[in-house]
């Protein structure tokens, strides 16, 4: 309780077998996986690692055992608004 109430998720609770597996049946809800997403521009997208702000996410997320993906929302929404024929096209 003590961990939790310090603002730190269950996943990252370091216990032994036996505690693990009655944490794990409490269902709280920061023991469920979490992905992080590193919202970049086109130039950061191609190359995310030399990018600052997604290697501090990329950290945060790999203390936390998480996952983080690079993703460009502006390229995301120009796509999006592609007709279909050339949203195919250019998503080959």
């Amino acid at each position: 309780m003590d961990w939790l109430n310090q603002g730190k998720s269950a996943r990252s609770y370091e216990c032994d077998e036996e505690e693990a597996a009655l944490i794990a049946e409490s269902e709280l809800l920061s023991l469920k996986p979490v992905i992080y997403a590193a919202n970049l521009d086109e130039d950061g997208f191609a190359d995310p690692a030399g990018v600052e702000y997604y290697k501090q996410v990329a950290d945060r997320a790999a203390a936390e055992g998480a996952q983080v993906i690079p993703v460009c929302a502006k390229l995301e929404a120009e796509i999006a608004e592609l007709p279909a024929e050339e949203k195919a096209m250019f998503l080959e």
